[in-house]
């Protein structure tokens, strides 16, 4: 598997949902592959050869697993507001551990209210799950 379109699925599984990602996901991979292609032979390969758009394809569905773990674990930016921030800093300024400690206990009871009150989180992850289920990777 291609460690760089398991980068580039990982910011379409962020970046969409699954409702924009389904219809679309081949027009966005074909340009993807277009560029790329482009950029291959600006070096002198041939992407035909080298990375064709059926092996693209085959990269993009064997990293959807991969790719899913991956955007769970990265939807706490969709959380992050300026409270979670200034938090974060005065964990990074600290000293001592256990006042390190109480930092991160109050930034997980911040970040389980931000879950619950974050409609953006709960449609994307709910929408990452079904999809998940979909292709049975859970």
């Amino acid at each position: 598997m291609n460690e760089n379109c398991c980068k580039s699925n990982l910011t379409i599984f962020l970046g969409t949902t699954e409702e924009a990602r389904t219809p679309n996901i081949e027009k966005w991979l074909r340009w993807y592959h277009d560029k790329l292609s482009a950029d291959l032979s600006k070096f002198g390969n041939d992407a035909k050869e080298d990375f064709s758009f059926d092996t693209l394809l085959k990269d993009y569905e064997t990293a959807y697993g991969y790719n899913f773990v991956w955007a769970i674990q990265h939807f706490q930016v969709l959380l992050m507001n300026d409270t979670v921030k200034e938090k974060l800093a005065e964990f990074k300024s600290m000293e001592t551990t256990e006042g390190q400690i109480k930092v991160l206990e109050e930034l997980k009871g911040m970040m389980k209210e931000a879950i619950a009150n974050s409609s953006n989180y709960r449609e994307r992850a709910i929408g990452l799950l079904k999809e998940a289920m979909a292709k049975k990777v859970l």
